[in-house]
């Protein structure tokens, strides 16, 4: 059993197994840093979680979950105009604060969120990737959604995906 703690230093931050085989899972506090970028020679604003990397062990969180959402209509360079733009903002809070579940022990921890060429990218790393997945298809069965997206959660225990976005 993984017992999370929240710390805002990096001191300390090796794994501790206490008696009861629980682990201790330092999570580092968000640092979310937006950017603009190209890729694929197409404009994107970037929204990333550069603390991320600071987890150990990373194992309890090893499950990557990408989350798009396409645009039906956008403005220049393939960006959403500001209604969708805020739409997609309040959503992907919503399901950030749906995927973590509970501050103290998260289920997700967000890595970000990436738009352009029409669609913006939100990213977590789960611990739990039924309990995710359960929540997703709970929202889709239930119609209540405000942009239209799909998912997918691989497993990716080297982070191989954050260090990809954080570089």
């Amino acid at each position: 059993m993984w017992n999370f703690w929240k710390k805002a230093s990096k001191e300390s931050t090796t794994p501790k197994v206490k008696p009861s085989g629980e682990f201790s899972v330092f999570i580092p506090e968000e640092t979310l840093q937006l950017a603009d970028t190209k890729i694929d020679g197409k404009p994107y604003v970037c929204l990333l979680n550069t603390s991320i990397l600071d987890l150990s062990p990373k194992d309890p969180f090893r499950w990557y979950l990408s989350l798009i959402i396409r645009y039906e209509k956008t403005v220049g360079d393939e960006m959403p105009d500001k209604a969708d733009a805020a739409i997609m903002q309040d959503f992907t809070d919503y399901l950030h604060d749906l995927l973590a579940d509970d501050k103290d022990h998260p289920n997700a921890l967000y890595l970000g969120r990436v738009t352009g060429a029409g669609k913006t990218h939100a990213m977590w790393y789960v611990n739990n990737p039924e309990k995710a997945n359960s929540q997703l298809q709970a929202i889709i069965k239930s119609g209540k959604y405000p942009l239209q997206f799909e998912y997918v959660m691989d497993e990716d225990p080297d982070f191989k995906e954050a260090h990809w976005w954080l570089g």
